[in-house]
């Protein structure tokens, strides 16, 4: 990269500042400013230049499925809008704020031709996001983000454990227990992925607190809303969790089921997309095997007998000679004594 860079040094052409730009994304700005003899700030409006450009080239296109999602810069005090093509995997944007009017700019801009190609659109769980998508892209099937409702589902379990932590026992203060507090990633482990002494870590666990084997058995459920095959199997699994929520020992999940009333048909479109499906069949299947063709092989051509050294050579003992690969000295190493002197004498 930086050979070519040097190449077209003095060169200032719409190519050369493509390939300036285009270093840019492997290489420091500074490191592309010392090798094409550019100052730092007219790469960095290089860089901009030929960002946007992208930008404009890939929102052009048509999207059907769009990720949406909030990050924050500046040590969390300012928040950005990412948006995300969902099946070519391009950025499209990153706009300031994470507000309803953020993404409804966003859409006045693409047009009513491009909101109409959209068919699935991905969030997580925002209030502003989902006023402007219901407004403005009202036929898109939105879904929630997989991973924040998986990680609403385990707060609840982890505001179960610290409870049971906290409570006193026996007329005494809360007292710290090791096996207690050192169990919250192993509680919000998928019960398929545990191991025979993680599940073993677990029965002495629940054997000493029955509530916190009732909320791991409610956050199994929840798990098996996504594990599910279809909506039907979405939808017993939901029926599942209410019957371990209606027995009154977890009243920690109230906030769960609130969240799954206000967001249901969001969640369980998961199941509606086509997309979770397809992934499921992927993971099921297995690879096939490579056939194996045996091809006839080349007839070799016969080997030569290698002539003998004249009478008048010398040989340069101070070299090495490189084997051959049936371990034989070639003949033009004994000629020549090595790569440098030697050679024939007489």
């Amino acid at each position: 990269m930086l050979r070519l860079i040097r190449r077209f040094r003095g060169k200032f052409t719409l190519e050369y500042a493509g390939e300036l730009a285009r270093a840019s994304a492997r290489l420091s700005i500074a490191a592309v400013s010392d090798a094409a003899d550019v100052g730092w700030g007219t790469i960095q409006r290089l860089v901009t230049t030929q960002g946007e450009g992208e930008a404009r080239r890939r929102r052009a296109l048509p999207c059907r499925v769009l990720l949406v999602d909030e990050t924050s810069i500046g040590r969390g005090h300012k928040y950005m809008t990412v948006l995300y093509d969902g099946e070519k995997g391009h950025a499209l944007g990153m706009l300031p704020g994470r507000s309803k009017a953020t993404l409804t700019r966003f859409f006045r801009d693409q047009g009513p031709a491009w909101r109409r190609g959209v068919g699935v659109v991905v969030t997580d769980g925002s209030t502003p996001y989902k006023a402007a998508i219901e407004q403005y892209l009202p036929k898109a099937q939105h879904v929630l983000d997989r991973f924040h409702v998986i990680r609403w589902f385990g707060q609840s379990l982890v505001q179960l454990r610290r409870d049971l932590q906290r409570r006193p026992h026996q007329d005494r203060p809360p007292a710290w227990e090791q096996s207690l507090h050192r169990s919250r990633c192993l509680l919000l482990k998928r019960g398929d992925r545990l191991s025979e002494a993680e599940q073993e870590r677990l029965r002495s666990l629940f054997d000493r607190y029955p509530a916190l084997e009732t909320g791991w058995q409610a956050l199994q459920e929840l798990h098996q809303v996504y594990q599910a095959s279809n909506l039907e199997e979405a939808y017993q699994a939901l029926d599942r969790f209410t019957a371990l929520y209606q027995t009154g020992e977890i009243p920690q999940y109230r906030k769960t089921v609130k969240t799954i009333l206000r967001w249901s048909d969001q969640i369980l479109n998961y199941h509606t997309t086509g997309q979770s499906r397809q992934r499921q069949n992927r993971s099921r299947q297995r690879p096939t095997p490579k056939t194996q063709t045996h091809r006839p092989r080349p007839r070799q051509p016969p080997k030569l007998r290698q002539p003998s050294p004249p009478a008048n050579l010398t040989m340069n003992t101070d070299q090495n000679p490189t084997p051959t690969e049936n371990g034989e000295e070639p003949f033009f190493w004994v000629c020549w004594g090595g790569r440098a002197g030697g050679g024939l004498s007489g």
